[in-house]
């Protein structure tokens, strides 16, 4: 209501009156008694600081500003009937601000004198008239009923006229606005059958395409159609029921069929009384906001499915990234039912069909079940889908396992093999390296017999995808690890095969290792050999070839062969060296390498004569016991070979020195590589101390416990190939150190597969008892020789022995490149065979484990508490007849 259009009876009226902006509870207007009681101050102002302009307050002179009071609850929209309450204009402003109000109030031709109780009455005139209150404030006599005298009485028939004015202008601006506007409205009346439309605005019309004459009568049922949510339905049709306000938003049909999406709001309207009289709804067309927000939706969704085969994706390449394929392949699995599949395995073909991975329900118990399978058959690929993924004929089949397939197929087999675990709708997709099928993956798609394939395959068309592209880069991964496998042999192949197939001296201890950096799968170019020249003459070579591929290997080899060669023609190893040189030039080899030669002279008194010469090598290490043999507590002094060394093979043209020295009993040499000292966080002079220091602090006092405790202490995580070569004088056994020596209580030695080996073996095996005071070493060496010869007979590859005092025994080792587990067999009669594992299991308890190349067998010769009985006898290792195994199967009869 414009404040133009208020009469101007009440704008002079004697009673004061205001009008409140209910949205910011300020005073928008004042009539002139008004003005005068607050000040003539300017508007708009708050509803509470115009009260305190006017020095209004309670019966009981408390300020009405902050309180309950009359206009707090006016400018909150709420009726105020008529309330007293009191005006004190001193309490409004000091004195001169008293007089400048009363001589503005005078200027506008009105006098305030407007003091003691006044009587309050106030009422909302609706939103629709600008969301206002009107405030009448008139003075009383002391009569019990307010006697508002001509002026005040006219005042308040004003004030009355004026507000029945505003709400016959309120009812014909609503029934103008509702005509008017775009929204839909429409009213039903409860109380007759069904709730019919018995009015519509025109809006409603032009939104659905009915006419009046259409829908008065009718249940709004009608707009209504096949798709129309009916959960929503049934959720307005409760409110109703209950005559509670609802709002929905669900899918309408116009009256030419087209559909639209329709925010409905109903509320009710309710008489005088508390009774439902009617149910006014409110319809908006809001289609392009949903389609714009479905559209917003299906993106969002896009972007979280990409986001997820992203997520995916990258899950799967970690999966797949190591070099072990078996390991690969389950980590596939388990990625794939950790995100979007319930069941998933990997079936490998070669002489027979496997399964090397499974992940889901009952699925991993799975891995290892094989079956050997026949050529592929001329029959349909759908009879057996998944041996034409297989073989390569068939770059996807849809395999359903609740169909059934022939006993004979491979597909049958698979389905047998889950069956009860896994059954349903598979994708079978062949992971494929360089051309060739690897594997073949199986993902389950959920579904089952009852299921429609096609409507199950198109609602995983994206998991498909997402498969599609896991299954080639895992292929692609896992050509990889082949490649890698094959290379990692080769390596190991190359670099074996330069090993001496002896590395004993006859009347010198000797130890030599080699380790090659075979977990980067590199062939490198180090290499150790031991020489028998003749009976009292021998040589010792180590060298190192720059570079870490197939030419230094082959470099290698050639110097190797040289070498060896030009050691046995020539004592001197200074001369072999410069032969060498010239053969290299001679031979265009252009790889360079450092090799430092030994020659061991025997003299007559047991000692030796050592001489050498250095093609820019490490120097060797002359380690000579600083106390007496036996001495626990004694160390080495360590003295570097640094005499006779040259520049690299190759690069001289002319004489190399060679060095000299005897070797007493209980001296040490050491001849190495850089692998053993250098890493990428250790320089080679660190290195090269630390090493002194370790021979200085040892107290081993022979060669294979000194090339132990440099292992333990130095060959941790070798990030190049190592070769190190311990040579020793031998001592009187007596002088050996006792088993409570801190040397390493452990040994290991490389033999070739050949039957010489098993001699090599019982030799060390007794040795080390020996040296460690173990009892019953005959014991230990039967074991070992059973042990090692089977490793020659039926494994392959270069043989590990390994023995180790435990403090409760004696354990050892067998390796070799056979993965085939050991199997006990009835012994044959004549000792003719099968007595070994038998032999062995009389003595110790053993078993298996597969290791990365092969298999590794074991056995632990367990000592019983030493003691003395009443004779002095003492026992030796205890005897068991179980066999067990570490973490492959147990050994089958």
């Amino acid at each position: 209501m414009p404040l133009s259009n208020l009469p101007r009876v009440m704008h002079e009226a004697d009673a004061a009156v205001l009008v409140v902006d209910l949205a910011t509870s300020r005073v928008e207007y004042a009539n002139l008694k008004a003005v005068a009681m607050a000040g003539n101050h300017a508007l708009p102002v708050g509803v509470d600081e115009w009260g305190r302009l006017a020095g209004l307050v309670d019966p009981e002179g408390e300020d009405l500003a902050g309180t309950d009071g009359p206009l707090s609850r006016v400018a909150r929209g709420e009726p105020v009937a008529g309330e007293l309450i009191r005006r004190e204009p001193g309490r409004a402003s000091d004195a001169a601000g008293d007089e400048q109000e009363r001589q503005s109030a005078e200027a506008g031709g009105v006098v305030d004198d407007v003091v003691g109780p006044l009587w309050v009455t106030g009422f909302p005139l609706g939103a629709d008239l600008g969301g206002r209150a009107l405030v009448v404030f008139m003075r009383l006599t002391a009569s019990s009923r307010p006697d508002l005298g001509p002026a005040a009485q006219e005042a308040a028939d004003a004030a009355g006229r004026a507000a029945e004015e505003a709400r016959v202008q309120a009812a014909a601006l609503r029934d103008r606005a509702v005509i008017a506007t775009d929204l839909s409205f429409t009213i039903s009346d409860p109380s007759k059958p069904d709730n019919p439309l018995v009015w519509v605005n025109p809006a409603f019309t032009r939104t659905t395409g009915y006419g009046v004459d259409d829908v008065l009568g009718l249940n709004c049922r009608f707009l209504q159609g096949p798709d129309t949510d009916r959960a929503a339905v049934n959720r307005i049709r409760e409110a109703l029921r209950a005559g509670e306000p609802i709002v929905e938003t669900l899918l309408n049909y116009r009256k030419d069929g087209t559909a639209f999406w329709n925010q409905v709001s109903i509320s009710p309207v309710l008489d005088a009384e508390g009774r439902l009289v009617n149910f006014v709804g409110v319809q908006a067309d809001v289609t392009e906001r949903v389609l714009v927000q479905e559209q917003r939706e299906r993106a969002l969704a896009a972007e979280k499915r990409a986001r997820a085969g992203l997520v995916l994706l990258d899950r799967v390449s970690d999966a797949v990234i190591e070099l072990d394929a078996a390991a690969s392949m389950t980590r596939l699995a388990r990625v794939l039912t950790e995100t979007i599949a319930p069941w998933a395995a990997v079936v490998q073909l070669d002489r027979s069909v496997e399964v090397v991975a499974a992940s889901g329900p009952g699925l991993p118990e799975l891995v290892g079940v094989q079956r050997r399978v026949g050529p592929p058959r001329d029959e349909d690929p759908e009879e057996d889908p998944l041996r034409a993924v297989l073989d390569g004929g068939a770059d996807e089949a849809v395999v359903d396992l609740s169909r059934p397939y022939g006993t004979g197929t491979v597909t049958g087999w698979f389905a047998a093999t889950v069956a009860g675990r896994a059954e349903g709708l598979y994708v079978a997709l062949p992971l494929v390296g360089r051309g060739n099928v690897i594997a073949v993956l199986l993902v389950g798609l959920g579904g089952g017999a009852d299921d429609e394939l096609e409507a199950a395959l198109t609602a995983d068309e994206d998991q498909r995808k997402l498969i599609r592209v896991a299954a080639r880069r895992t292929g692609l991964a896992l050509e990889n690890a082949r490649l890698y496998a094959r290379e990692h042999a080769l390596a190991e192949t190359l670099q074996r095969s330069m090993l001496p197939e002896r590395s004993s001296i006859p009347g010198l201890d000797v130890w030599a290792h080699y380790m090659p950096n075979v977990d980067h799968a590199q062939v490198g170019g180090d290499w150790f050999d031991v020489l028998p020249i003749a009976d009292d003459i021998a040589g010792v070579v180590v060298g190192d070839v720059v570079g870490h591929d197939v030419e230094a290997a082959a470099t290698m080899g050639q110097l190797r062969s040289v070498v060896r060669s030009y050691a046995y023609e020539l004592e001197d190893p200074g001369s072999v060296l410069m032969r060498v040189d010239h053969l290299a030039s001679g031979m265009g080899i252009a790889r360079m390498a450092s090799v430092v030669l030994m020659s061991l002279h025997r003299r007559d008194d047991g000692e030796w004569d050592l001489s050498w010469s250095s093609a820019g090598h490490l120097p060797p290490l002359l380690c000579r016991p600083t106390g007496t043999a036996g001495d626990g507590a004694a160390g080495y002094t360590v003295r570097a070979l640094s005499d006779a060394v040259g520049t690299l093979i190759g690069l001289v043209d002319g004489p190399r020195q060679s060095g000299a020295t005897r070797l007493h009993p209980g001296d040490v040499v050491v001849a190495y590589t850089d692998g053993l000292i250098e890493r990428r966080s250790r320089p080679m002079p660190d290195g090269l101390r630390l090493l002194e220091d370790v021979l200085r602090r040892t107290t081993a006092r022979d060669a294979a416990a000194v090339g132990e405790r440099l292992l333990a202490e130095l060959g941790d995580s070798p990030e190049d190939d190592t070769a190190v070569v311990v040579l020793r004088v031998p001592v009187d056994v007596t002088e050996l150190p006792s088993p409570r020596s801190a040397a390493p209580r452990q040994r290991r030695w490389q033999l070739p597969s050949d039957p010489s080996s098993v001699g090599k073996a019982r030799h060390a095996t007794l040795r080390a008892c020996a040296v460690w005071g173990v009892p019953r070493a005959q014991v230990a060496e039967v074991v070992v020789s059973e042990l090692v010869a089977n490793a020659v007979l039926h494994g392959w590859g270069v043989v590990q022995l390994r023995l180790f005092e435990t403090g409760t025994g004696l354990r050892v080792e067998v390796e070799d490149g056979n993965p085939e587990p050991p199997r006990l067999v009835p012994a044959r009669p004549l000792g003719e065979g099968g007595h070994g594992l038998h032999v062995v299991g009389e003595v110790a308890r053993w078993g298996w484990s597969p290791t990365r190349t092969g298999k590794l067998v074991w056995a632990h010769l367990a000592t019983e508490a030493a003691h003395h009985d009443a004779t002095g006898a003492r026992t030796g290792f205890s005897s068991t007849t179980h066999t067990t195994s570490q973490t492959g199967p147990e050994a089958s009869p």
